[in-house]
């Protein structure tokens, strides 16, 4: 192929490549824009649309407009013709297979999209209406006497005033019979409710009890009809107690206290549980002719309202079963009925001093509802007393209920009382303002005091400061205070507290002030140390019987082994940490170790630590009168040689596996060795040891521990890593032993 012949084919693709780019065009009537711009001045002749199915024609020049989409030919199946109203400014005509027609009321640009299958028309400058564009035929004078072309819409709508109360019908024309807009294309939305009958040909169809001014305009292809009546809801008003349901009107035909408003739409607060019935009707002071002004069941719109049955008279029956607030609503021409729940704080009315006098436990009292948005209610200036309350949503019941476990310590004052689904308690010594608030979404309460905290249930402890870590003897110090524990007891824990040994006086106070009642005891306590340490103190109280104590848990620190596993003895008691076990063996069973896990080290006993390795874990010291006999552990609080005629094993590893050994120096577990200061050991029975097995291999998940198979005839003999023999290994070094590495603990 020479050079000509390339660059030929070359161009020839790219023409052919930008053909199939462009899908879609644009015809319309260019040659009657006088600025030339609309349609780039080519009339019906076919315009390229973007890539993006779009296309913008700059300065059009102000006057009437068509055009039709295509993709690139005439002809069924070729035109797109159908508008997208919602998007499209208006107003503008025709579509469904004639050309879409726009008036520019002055020059403008004009941008016309394909998007999805319907055309889009926007200008920047605000489209005119078409004069004789529409018209109205009907069953009055007023509305032609069904002429489908003698009474036309001017700016696409037409009004009558005081139109005369009778039945009405009719339909929009394109002025023939050929187009027309009945039922079927009223926009419901934006229309003024009104009756509608089926099976008379898709008519519009309404009455009017009275004369009323209506409008009908068309806009976007959708018929609006605006009447100026009002709506009124009747219904079984006086079986309701306290006449908040229809102001206790019974079925009135024309109710003003019950108008729907503007919206067309009425709000009911503080309904109580019961059945209620209505219907919505025009505000007329009559019933009309076969009901074809009012709304019943067989408009009710259920799937966006509450569970309503009919009554048997076509009337909007509903059951409520819990203090709610109601909304009943015309919507889209149908009836919509609507509830919020109510909260309510539900307690011991206490005589009247407080719940606004209403008797006790009442839960659909509206006089204690939490209105939204913050769901809150102060009561104020409320007297010394006990004082107790639940969150109820408008009705005892579960899933209604929320109790003290939904209380919000962050947003609460200190000092109520109460946990899980017990009530809600609090005191008062004195006069004060407390503000409940419950959030639905999270479904907490906060209990909030005006002197920021219950003054009667509200403990600390102040005492000096070498001891609790903040100022000496301060009555106000919120940080030492104590915390409920659910059962009338209270208990603050003061952590890592480094003390050297002495003697540190405290005491408890109740509500952060001075006072023989309410100081416990009422000389100062002593918390004696006799240690140098790093302590947590728990201090506890019981107000009831005036008792209060201290006990101070001192820290022992111990690092597990690289290998999860460290032996334990002490001559204290320690409790053990979350994340560690504490293991002791107490039987033999054939070739195996029986063992418990214990939660509390007693003094002197041995025990195996599981944990993490390398992990260092804190150990509190404590007091227990527990002891386990039975326990096969041993040990000692200084480096002793142990030489008896018992069989011994301590910890450590072979062939990378940790495990209870036969010391080193030792004749199969038998004979002199060294036990390190605070380690254990296991100590057998001759009669009781496995024969011809070494060890025993610990293995976190056993209760009971296996036996390592080591033969007993092996060398027993450890040398270091130099190569030179160990008469006595020492903990924490790692030796050679029949050819393998060692680490003796």
């Amino acid at each position: 192929m020479n050079r000509k012949t390339r660059y030929l084919t070359l161009l020839l693709a790219c023409a052919f490549s930008a053909h199939l780019s462009a899908t879609y065009y644009i015809a319309g009537n260019g040659a009657d824009d006088t600025n030339g711009k609309w349609c780039n001045n080519n009339n019906w002749g076919f315009e390229a649309l973007n890539e993006g199915n779009t296309i913008t024609f700059y300065g059009v020049a102000a006057g009437g407009y068509g055009f039709k989409i295509t993709d690139g030919s005439w002809g069924e199946g070729h035109e797109f013709t159908t508008i997208d109203y919602e998007n499209s400014d208006a107003p503008i005509y025709g579509g469904n297979g004639s050309d879409i027609a726009f008036t520019l009321s002055a020059t403008a640009d004009v941008t016309v999209s394909l998007v999805d299958g319907k055309v889009r028309l926007t200008a920047t400058t605000p489209l005119a209406y078409r004069s004789n564009k529409y018209y109205i035929a009907g069953n009055c004078t007023a509305f032609g006497n069904w002429s489908y072309n003698s009474i036309a819409l001017s700016n696409d709508q037409i009004s009558f005033s005081n139109l005369p109360a009778g039945w009405y019908e009719f339909k929009i024309t394109n002025g023939t019979w050929d187009r027309t807009w009945g039922y079927t294309e009223v926009d419901a939305v934006n229309s003024t409710p009104f009756y509608k009958t089926y099976g008379d040909g898709n008519n519009i169809c309404f009455r009017l009890t009275e004369a009323a001014d209506v409008t009908v305009k068309i806009d976007r292809n959708k018929v609006v009809m605006l009447i100026d009546r009002e709506f009124c809801i009747t219904g079984n008003g006086n079986t309701i107690a306290d006449n908040v349901w229809l102001a206790g009107h019974d079925w009135y035909a024309k109710d003003d206290d019950t108008k729907l408003d503007a919206n067309h739409s009425r709000s009911f607060t503080n309904l109580p549980p019961g059945t209620y019935r209505f219907k919505i009707k025009d505000n007329f002071n009559a019933w009309s002719e076969n009901n074809d002004c009012t709304w019943g069941y067989n408009q009710l719109d259920s799937e966006n309202s509450i569970t309503c049955t009919e009554d048997g008279d076509n009337n909007v029956q509903f059951v409520l079963s819990a203090l709610s607030d109601v909304t009943i609503s015309l919507v889209e021409n149908k009836v919509r009925v609507t509830s919020s729940p109510t909260y309510v704080v539900a307690g011991n009315g206490n005589g009247g001093v407080w719940l606004n006098g209403i008797s006790d436990w009442n839960a659909s009292a509206a006089a204690n509802r939490l209105y939204a948005p913050e769901y809150s209610r102060t009561y104020a200036n409320l007297p010394a007393g006990e004082y107790e309350f639940k969150v109820v949503k408008g009705a005892w019941g579960e899933g209604n209920e929320w109790a003290a476990g939904n209380i919000d310590p962050e947003t609460s004052s200190h000092g109520y009382i109460g946990n899980g689904t017990n009530n809600i308690k609090f005191y008062l010594d004195e006069t004060d303002d407390i503000t409940i608030t419950f959030n639905p979404e999270t479904e907490k309460i906060s209990l909030v005091s005006a002197n920021g905290f219950f003054p009667c249930n509200v403990f600390s402890v102040v005492g000096q400061a070498e001891l609790l870590g903040v100022a000496a003897w301060d009555a106000a110090e919120t940080a030492t205070e104590l915390t409920p524990k659910g059962d009338g007891t209270y208990e603050y824990v003061l952590r890592n507290r480094n003390l050297t040994v002495g003697s540190y006086e405290y005491k408890i106070i109740g509500g952060h002030g001075w006072g023989g009642d309410w100081e416990f005891p009422s000389s100062n306590a002593t918390l004696s140390i006799t240690e140098d340490g790093i302590y947590d103190i728990v201090f506890t109280l019981n107000p009831a019987e005036r008792t209060q104590n201290s006990v101070a848990h001192k820290h022992h620190d111990i690092t597990i082994s690289q290998y999860g596993y460290s032996s334990f003895y002490s001559d204290k008691a320690y409790i053990v940490p979350d994340g560690l076990t504490a293991t002791i063996y107490t039987a033999v069973n054939g070739e195996a170790l029986t063992g418990e896990t214990i939660a509390v080290i007693p003094a002197n006993t041995g025990v195996i630590l599981h944990g993490a390795a390398n992990a260092t874990y804190t150990l509190l010291q404590t007091t227990t009168t527990d002891s386990y006999d039975s326990n096969l552990l041993k040990g000692s609080t200084a480096d002793e040689v142990i030489n008896n005629d018992e069989v011994h094993y301590i910890l450590g590893v072979n062939s990378g596996k940790c495990g209870l050994y036969w010391p080193n120096g030792t004749t199969e577990g038998k004979g002199s060795f060294t036990n390190a200061a605070g380690k254990a050991y296991l100590e057998l029975a001759p009669a009781v040891a496995p024969v011809g097995a070494r060890g025993f291999v610990l293995r976190a998940t056993d209760t009971a521990t296996a036996v390592e198979d080591v033969p007993a005839d092996a060398d027993d003999t450890y040398y270091d890593l130099l190569g030179r023999k160990v008469l006595t290994p020492q903990p924490g070094n790692v030796y050679i032993c029949n050819g393998k590495k060692i680490v003796v603990f």
